[in-house]
């Protein structure tokens, strides 16, 4: 999937539950690939791995997005753009 980033949060970590004493570290951003389509992604993973994914790129740079782990979408949540805004 190739889009360009309309929205992303800013890195943040929490305590990993399966590896006590160790954090897990997120971030998540939007893309719109289409005029009409658009898609949010949850990055996660080790701090380095993930500050250096979010450092990469900025709003309004064009990415690819290769070998992603889709999810559904929930019956209940309405359709829209989703980012989180500090």
């Amino acid at each position: 999937v190739i889009g360009v980033v309309i929205g992303k949060t800013d890195v943040r970590g929490f305590p990993d539950r399966k590896n006590i004493g160790s954090e897990r570290y997120t971030f998540s951003f939007t893309i719109r690939d289409s005029p009409t389509d658009f898609i949010n992604v949850n990055s996660w993973g080790r701090e380095e791995y993930v500050r250096s994914l979010s450092e990469s790129f900025r709003v309004g740079d064009c990415v690819t997005i290769e070998n992603p782990l889709v999810q559904s979408k929930e019956a209940e949540r309405e359709e829209k753009f989703n980012p989180v805004t500090p």
